[in-house]
């Protein structure tokens, strides 16, 4: 691929204030077999798109690039994870933690990116959401030790002794079965 081309691309995703050149931008990268995914990155970062258009781009990319769909959602997630303020793109977020869980069922990332948008002062639904998501995914994840340590982290930040103790014991279990 021309490096012209690319460092076009990359100006246009990143600078652009125009919905309709970043999308006629994001046509003609997949129609001159642009396979860098960090090319694709740098527009679903751009602060101009919608919840909607970003959603549009990336289950685009993940259909288009099966084989990235992982990354691309788990990319996807931290965008939307970084608006934290607005309770729709949190709940995004999730949903995308949820597809690259899909993708690596054997990955504990998701998880444990998805404890991370607990939101510990207010009580919220999206919260029983990630608790159910972490603790049921954590089956068929391969490093479960981890998932663990940080359940025993979160119910110990929410008082909760005997869920904390639960899963350190299950935690020092899983590192002894894994060395």
């Amino acid at each position: 691929m021309d490096e012209k081309i690319i460092n076009k691309l990359e100006d246009t995703f990143r600078n652009s204030t125009n919905s309709d050149e970043l999308f006629d931008a994001f046509q003609s990268a997949l129609s001159n077999n642009v396979t860098n995914i960090e090319v694709y990155k740098i527009l679903l970062g751009n602060p101009l798109l919608s919840i909607d258009e970003i959603k549009m781009f990336s289950d685009k990319l993940s259909k288009e690039f099966a084989d990235l769909s992982y990354d691309i959602n788990l990319w996807t997630a931290s965008i939307f994870e970084n608006n934290y303020t607005d309770y729709r793109c949190l709940e995004e977020s999730l949903s995308y933690y949820k597809r690259a869980a899909e993708r690596d069922e054997s990955s504990f990332e998701p998880y444990l990116k998805a404890l991370e948008l607990y939101d510990y002062d207010m009580n919220t639904p999206l919260n029983h959401l990630i608790l159910k998501f972490t603790e049921t995914g954590i089956e068929k994840v391969e490093n479960k030790s981890l998932i663990y340590y940080s359940l025993a982290d979160h119910y110990k930040k929410i008082n909760n002794d005997a869920m904390c103790r639960k899963y350190s014991e299950l935690a020092e279990r899983a590192n002894k079965n894994n060395s």
